[in-house]
């Protein structure tokens, strides 16, 4: 009997943790946990959005170097031939021109960069020249088209994909007389500045939002004179 006293009173004697007790620690711990999640979740969305960023930033400059390149290569395909093609083949959403990108030959192509608004993409389509008795003509088809830029969308409502400048009179050191769309054959003779217009949207996910790039480009007719406003690319030489 005197065994079974001593071990009722020990266990009388032992202390615990009351219900209260319990009850706040279970709080506190609550509320760290979820400034744990919290803290990791912020640093996963931010981590995202500069993913998103970066993402959209490379692929617009990629297409804008790309179609920069080739509207710096804008060369008259004759004397009365000017690097812009004009009408439907050139407007707010695509540009048809001549260029030529080096070869010695000096044999220019046509390209045509060209925005679908369906699949938010820009295509590059060029047509091999083809010479007959000193006439260059293009097929109908082109030779190869590649997209070179997707989730692509205009930067706003009021900005075209594609615009189109010549110089002023009196001549300015940059040509900003825009011309209006369509254009006739009178003013595409004149145009010595094209710009591109883009931004791209996150591959991810395909929004416009603060990740995405809104970037522009311009390309130039390397034989317009400033000091001739009236006169736009020389194709006489």
């Amino acid at each position: 009997m005197h065994v079974i006293a001593r071990l009722l009173a020990r266990a009388r004697s032992e202390g615990g943790q009351t219900l209260v007790e319990m009850l706040t620690a279970l709080t506190i711990g609550s509320v760290v946990l979820f400034g744990v999640v919290t803290v990791f979740t912020t640093a996963l969305t931010n981590s995202a959005k500069v993913t998103d960023r970066v993402d959209a930033v490379q692929r617009a400059r990629l297409a804008l170097d790309r179609m920069q390149t080739l509207l710096d290569s804008q060369v008259c395909l004759s004397a009365s031939q000017p690097p812009i093609v004009p009408g439907s083949a050139s407007t707010a959403t695509q540009v048809t021109f001549y260029a030529d990108l080096g070869d010695e030959t000096f044999t220019p192509g046509q390209y045509r960069l060209a925005y679908d608004a369906g699949a938010r993409t820009i295509t590059e389509s060029y047509w091999a020249p083809i010479v007959n008795g000193g006439v260059t003509t293009f097929a109908t088809n082109p030779t190869t088209s590649n997209v070179i830029a997707t989730d692509v969308v205009p930067q706003d409502a009021a900005t075209p994909m594609f615009r189109y400048f010549a110089y002023t009179d009196p001549p300015a050191p940059t040509p900003t007389a825009e011309q209006t769309l369509p254009l006739d054959a009178g003013e595409a003779a004149d145009i010595v500045r094209v710009q591109a217009n883009v931004l791209v949207q996150p591959s991810r996910t395909k929004q416009s939002d603060p990740t995405s790039a809104s970037l522009s480009a311009d390309g130039y007719v390397a034989t317009a004179d400033p000091t001739d406003p009236t006169g736009g690319p020389r194709c006489n030489g």
